[in-house]
């Protein structure tokens, strides 16, 4: 049986989720492959019914994936999203959103020399 598994040219990857939250919710998972197709998969909120603080789950894939993303689309309750990729994807901090928000386009003194010369 093993000996199938090996040769059936799948890629295996294993994902182990954290409720850090304490509310179970269902686990939707968008996978990115190396071709560029993407495949969505809908595991119930039932995956946590024997432990509700972790849970690792194995899944076999026919094409190499390069990204994972975590509930891609927002349907759940998660107040943390900075852990929901692989790779980890860089995301601005709260400080630099509020700079963008403050600097004006362009820079004063730029546009009074531009108007000297």
């Amino acid at each position: 049986m093993k000996k199938k598994i090996y040769e059936s040219k799948k890629n295996f990857y294993e994902l182990e989720f954290s409720n850090l939250g304490g509310l179970v919710m269902p686990l939707i998972i968008e996978w990115t492959f190396k071709d560029g197709s993407k495949q969505t998969d809908r595991i119930p909120a039932y995956i946590w019914r024997k432990n509700e603080n972790k849970v690792t789950k194995v899944f076999a894939k026919d094409k190499e994936v390069i990204s994972v993303q975590l509930d891609p689309n927002r349907e759940t309750a998660d107040i943390d999203e900075s852990n929901n990729s692989w790779p980890r994807k860089s995301q601005p901090t709260r400080f630099e959103l509020f700079k963008e928000q403050q600097m004006p386009a362009t820079n004063p003194m730029q546009q009074s020399k531009n108007r000297i010369n």
